[in-house]
């Protein structure tokens, strides 16, 4: 969700887009965790990386930079997750 990749892509929203996508992805969840029998959710990539993809969006998904510094989408997990302990 970096901007690695066309802009046309509707999976390449940039910093902000990656941070809003993770904030409203994780409220939709929390909303509906009993009714979708949900018990937990995972973070799929923590990290950003330097690889061959075929996901132009791939390299730049983590949460952190390749350099391990955060980026706006660990930000907004760590605030959803604490609203809704």
């Amino acid at each position: 969700m970096g901007v690695v990749g066309s802009r046309s892509q509707p999976s390449v929203v940039g910093r902000r887009g990656q941070a809003r996508r993770i904030r409203e992805g994780l409220n939709l969840l929390i909303r509906n965790r009993d009714r979708w029998n949900i018990s937990g959710v995972y973070v799929y990539l923590w990290r950003d990386f330097s690889g061959e993809t075929s996901f132009l969006w791939c390299p730049r998904a983590g949460l952190v930079t390749k350099r391990h510094r955060a980026k706006p989408a660990l930000r907004a997990l760590k605030r959803v997750i604490r609203a809704n302990r």
